[in-house]
């Protein structure tokens, strides 16, 4: 059992700056792992990303799935004319073994007036390359195309931070930079992977996991797991660590399996979801005193999973998607989970219901992370989450664009259904 949330905890003596290794992480795994995930019956378009809102909150993407063209399409929603169109549209093709092959992950420019398609060539290729498409949404300016090559993650519009012009980029032994303005792109070498990455007051910071030697009489060649939290300088892509926790130190919690990472608006905390075999665990990391909590959050339900959080607006909760199994074999519940960061009962908001058969909890994590992924508005008040890119055991009234009213206390929902597509000729 995990350290209740707000608890004192100290684990200063456990923050550590010695010098480990990386552990090895193979992006390029990680995407055509991903890809296959698509094979599965219900979330066949699973790996279209989550809803992106524009920076100035008046204008979302998300993708859909256009049955009648066999197509996956990322649309633009505008909240002030409530009216969505297609932007940006991906074949369907199908492999020897019947599977889809490929990932649609939407974004923003950082000044709102492109959206980012991030996709990759056919991953059913042993050598696939991530790809952006930038489109102008209010504009006939021409369309923008960057190949940035096998070794780049594009798996995660929040894992891909801008600072001005320049898109920074994880990548196996590599951290990749692209230049929106010039088109420049540059690969700065470093030793192992840079894990997750993300923009934070200001800094690229990153959390990755890594190893150190922990021989034993049984075997010398034995090693111990941790995680290692830091910065990247950004001039010369130097990556500097802050610290270090090993899995000694961690009451149980491994940290191979992190679904994903969040740090505190303005603040210096860290919310990292990670899988457990009932449900899972939220750990607290601060940038300063490393180990702040660890727990299971208590959302009043038996057996969820998490997806990626994000921070409340004013920082006392955290927002997850979440799936939960129904009473029935086969039912599942989606939700929107609102965990209190100092601890206490959360809520669960029901987004959808859904049936499946065969479904494993590692499906249920991936789903989670890569497909049904939540996204907080700027000004704080709206979830967006989507189920519009699903099909078959959703019923077609529920694939739709969901914004929450979490500013509201019965959190109401609005539906957004995707456009209407006609026969393509």
């Amino acid at each position: 059992m995990g350290v209740e949330a707000g608890s004192t905890c100290n684990f200063s003596s456990q923050i550590s700056k010695e010098s480990s290794a990386p552990k090895p992480v193979r992006w390029l795994n990680v995407v055509l792992f991903a890809v296959a995930l698509i094979g599965w019956s219900i979330f066949v378009l699973a790996c279209v990303g989550g809803p992106a809102w524009s920076p100035d909150g008046s204008k979302i993407l998300y993708g859909y799935h256009d049955a009648e063209n066999s197509r996956s399409v990322i649309a633009i929603y505008d909240r002030r004319t409530r009216k969505s169109r297609d932007l940006y549209s991906q074949p369907i093709t199908r492999t020897k073994k019947d599977s889809e092959n490929f990932l649609l992950v939407p974004a923003w420019q950082a000044d709102g007036k492109r959206a980012l398609v991030w996709t990759i060539t056919d991953a059913s290729d042993s050598d696939p390359h991530c790809v952006v498409a930038s489109i102008p949404v209010n504009s006939d300016a021409p369309l923008q195309i960057f190949n940035l090559g096998k070794n780049v993650m594009c798996l995660d519009a929040v894992s891909m931070p801008q600072f001005g012009d320049k898109l920074y980029l994880s990548g196996e032994n590599s951290v990749t930079t692209l230049d929106l303005a010039s088109g420049d792109i540059d690969s700065t070498n470093i030793e192992g992977d840079s894990g997750e990455i993300a923009e934070h007051n200001g800094q690229l910071v990153y959390v990755r996991e890594i190893q150190r030697p922990a021989p034993t009489p049984e075997n010398k060649d034995a090693t111990e797991d941790g995680v290692e939290v830091g910065v990247i300088e950004q001039k010369e892509i130097k990556l500097q660590p802050s610290f270090s926790l090993w899995q000694k130190d961690l009451q149980g919690v491994r940290f191979d399996d992190i679904v994903g990472a969040a740090w505190e608006p303005g603040g210096s905390r860290i919310a990292i979801v990670v899988k457990d075999e009932d449900s899972d665990k939220l750990v607290l990391l601060d940038e300063k005193k490393g180990m702040i909590a660890s727990k299971t959050p208590d959302l009043g339900v038996k057996g969820f999973h998490l997806g990626p959080a994000v921070w409340s607006s004013d920082h006392m909760a955290l927002y997850a998607p979440a799936i939960s199994r129904g009473e029935q074999k086969g039912d599942y519940h989606y939700f929107l989970a609102e965990i209190p960061v100092n601890g206490g009962r959360g809520r669960l908001t029901e987004i959808v219901k859904f049936h499946q058969e065969s479904l494993s909890d590692d499906d249920v994590s991936s789903m989670l992370g890569f497909g049904m992924q939540v996204a907080l508005s700027p000004d704080g008040k709206t979830i967006a989450a989507s189920t519009a890119a699903l099909r078959d055991n959703v019923t077609q009234a529920d694939r739709v664009l969901f914004l929450i009213d979490v500013a509201h206390p019965e959190h109401r929902i609005t539906r957004v259904p995707p456009p209407k597509s006609a026969k393509a000729n």
